[in-house]
């Protein structure tokens, strides 16, 4: 399968993204994603399927090394040290030790962007996740998000399809985003 490089992760450039996705329907999609060559899963805490996400994971003749995870954790949850404790749990119904990816899935008003990266920056040093980045972030956070990071090996994206189609997102908007993914260093 083709992976994007962005700074030390070897990304598959198609994954199966498990948002709508529950139970035994969770499990044997995820399945099915592997067993027809995707090597890239996504899931989130929000999403509430995480258990179900991992047991497939970790029944699949797949050995662990070969499948990207990437999970999210809610943008409440990053703000003051909560960070690891979200990333623990997330881990704990994951079933594994670590994930490829962990993203804050979307800004918050809450939480400081500085305090947000800063927390995924830990998360990192401390072997809960390979890479961090952020996940539906407008690409007028992006620059901020990369600056506040202290790693080249972080991934920062935003999402753009469902806001495409409801108009959200600026044209050019993926291709900064692509940019971003590429020059960071």
């Amino acid at each position: 399968m083709a992976t994007i490089a962005a700074n030390g992760a070897a990304i598959p450039v198609i994954g199966l993204g498990t948002g709508r996705l529950r139970g035994d329907v969770a499990v044997r999609a995820v399945h099915a994603a592997l067993d027809s060559g995707y090597r890239h899963i996504d899931t989130a805490a929000k999403y509430g399927n995480e258990a179900e996400v991992g047991a497939a994971i970790r029944s699949h003749a797949l050995p662990r090394d070969d499948i990207f995870v990437t999970t999210k954790v809610m943008p409440a949850a990053t703000g003051d040290g909560r960070v690891e404790f979200a990333v623990e749990a997330s881990l704990e119904r994951l079933g594994l030790a670590r994930v490829d990816l962990l993203l804050i899935h979307w800004p918050s008003r809450e939480a400081r962007l500085a305090e947000q990266v800063a927390a995924l920056c830990r998360a990192r040093r401390d072997g809960l996740t390979r890479h961090i980045g952020v996940s539906n972030f407008p690409p007028r956070f992006l620059d901020a998000a990369v600056s506040g990071a202290d790693a080249h090996q972080s991934v920062f994206d935003a999402a753009v399809g469902l806001g495409l189609a409801r108009g959200t997102v600026p044209p050019g908007a993926f291709a900064l985003v692509l940019s971003r993914l590429l020059t960071l260093h």
